[in-house]
């Protein structure tokens, strides 16, 4: 289910939220460096008319279309600050799947933000988007995101070698349906 009036998911410590124009700076940053553009499949180095055009899609986009990814920002909700973000795509088959690709400033990994903002997402992919099954693909080699999404109950599915992300030699397909989600109480 297509949500276009989606603007922003309040946590506890983060704005969970649509690009704006702001963001672009940040977000080819992110994209640009090594050590997080390793475990993931966009272009490296990413240039700028790739950020630039990509920032314009996503500020035209709507979380839940079918068969797109779906960018959110995630920002420090103290300050504002573009920390990471988390993209969600909808499958066209089997229908209620969607896969899950998230990335984070170094500096910012391992202070649990991440599983903050993946929890109110997949709880929102649930509730507002009526989908049921969240995927994740993963790279052996990337110890922390395996550990996020375990701490998340998802399980692995599937192990593939040579899968064609970035230079990953083994890549990881995890899953959690929602009848295994620990849903949160409050959604603010």
């Amino acid at each position: 289910m297509r949500d276009p009036d989606f603007d922003e998911i309040r946590t506890e410590r983060l704005s969970v939220r649509r690009f704006h124009v702001g963001d672009r700076i940040a977000f080819h940053e992110l994209r640009n460096i090594d050590s997080v553009a390793r475990y993931q499949s966009w272009p490296f180095p990413y240039t700028e008319s790739e950020t630039k055009q990509f920032v314009r899609d996503m500020m035209k986009s709507h979380p839940g279309t079918i068969g797109e990814w779906f960018q959110f920002v995630v920002s420090l909700k103290e300050n504002g600050r573009f920390i990471g973000d988390v993209g969600l795509k909808p499958l066209k088959v089997p229908t209620g799947q969607f896969m899950l690709g998230y990335s984070l400033f170094p500096e910012h990994q391992g202070q649990g933000y991440m599983t903050e903002a993946l929890t109110y997402i997949i709880q929102y992919a649930f509730q507002t988007l009526k989908l049921d099954k969240a995927l994740a693909y993963v790279d052996l080699r990337n110890d922390r995101s395996i550990r996020l999404l375990e701490g998340l109950n998802f399980r692995e599915l599937k192990r593939w070698e040579n899968f064609g992300v970035a230079d990953a030699d083994e890549t990881l397909l995890f899953m959690i349906e929602k009848k295994r989600w620990r849903p949160i109480a409050n959604n603010s």
